[in-house]
């Protein structure tokens, strides 16, 4: 980012943005600190994807998958969720 990458840029075929890519990896430990440099970089946190899906709606549905299967997952993904939300996420 600091050589000028779009924090914004869309996969042509998904309209995925690296936010998306981000929270989508919530799990990897790093991935908060991902979202964090992203969004403190001006990532459009409400963006959506071509099928309608923000990264908030991501989140949410990944942390609801992972409750029944591993509440590490799910914790990891409510605090993305929580992030997001922390940061203006409405969508």
């Amino acid at each position: 980012m600091d050589a000028g990458a779009d924090v914004d840029r869309r996969e042509p075929d998904t309209g995925r943005s690296p936010l998306h890519a981000a929270v989508a990896a919530g799990a990897a430990r790093d991935a908060p600190e991902v979202v964090r440099v992203l969004l403190d970089a001006g990532a459009d946190v409400d963006a959506t994807t071509n099928d309608g899906a923000s990264a908030l709606d991501i989140t949410r549905v990944a942390a609801a998958r992972s409750r029944r299967d591993d509440a590490g997952q799910a914790t990891a993904h409510d605090a993305l969720a929580a992030l997001l939300v922390a940061r203006g996420a409405t969508a």
